[in-house]
């Protein structure tokens, strides 16, 4: 439980509040009326937000990021095995899996949180969502035909062993997606991006 007494009021309708507390790793949000018009919400908090998109449909993630899913999903043929490392809460494996019906996804996380939340909510029978950690990758090898990684790289102190580990359970011939902040359009900053390393 949280006590918010201190947050400066404003005119949210039930909608938004219910968005805003979710990206902020808000889950079993319930909204009431209160006097004067107000609304009271009871939450609970099951994960750190951090830069995580947190929203229970794909209308409300960034268009951004919809947008390096569905780049990488024009590309990914039948029958492929995928692995989608550091998937947070697995709408991009959701994404996949909806244009690919008869793929077979690995969606990896680190964040136990964050793979419950995708459980619930973005469920499919092809989609299988697996606890791993990025800095001691346990996966198979010469296995998966495509491999997705978006935003992760940034947020390892040794982003080369990572990648290195993803080239190893690709099969001969497989692609690779992986996106980060670019440098040129948008130089680091420690203090704008407390959790990127470079």
């Amino acid at each position: 439980r949280y006590n918010y007494n201190y947050v400066n009021k404003s005119s949210y309708n039930k909608e938004r509040l219910v968005l805003l507390l979710g990206r902020c790793g808000f889950d079993q949000i319930k909204i009431s009326s209160g006097v004067s018009g107000s609304l009271k919400a009871v939450a609970k908090k099951t994960m750190t937000a951090g830069e995580r998109q947190i929203a229970p449909n794909l209308s409300l993630i960034r268009k951004d990021h919809i947008s390096r899913y569905s780049f990488a999903t024009e590309l990914i043929k039948p029958n492929e095995k995928i692995l989608d490392f550091a998937c947070g809460i697995g709408y991009g494996s959701f994404l996949i899996a909806e244009s690919s019906i008869s793929a077979e996804i690995t969606a990896c996380d680190i964040s136990m949180e964050a793979l419950d939340y995708a459980r619930k909510n973005f469920k499919r029978s092809n989609i299988d969502y697996q606890q791993n950690d990025c800095d001691k990758p346990t996966l198979p090898a010469n296995y998966f035909d495509t491999v997705v990684s978006f935003e992760t790289i940034e947020h390892l102190k040794n982003p080369k062993k990572f990648i290195c580990s993803l080239f190893k359970c690709l099969r001969p011939g497989g692609k690779i997606f992986i996106s980060c902040p670019n440098q040129d359009i948008e130089p680091f900053d420690r203090k704008k991006y407390r959790f990127h390393f470079k």
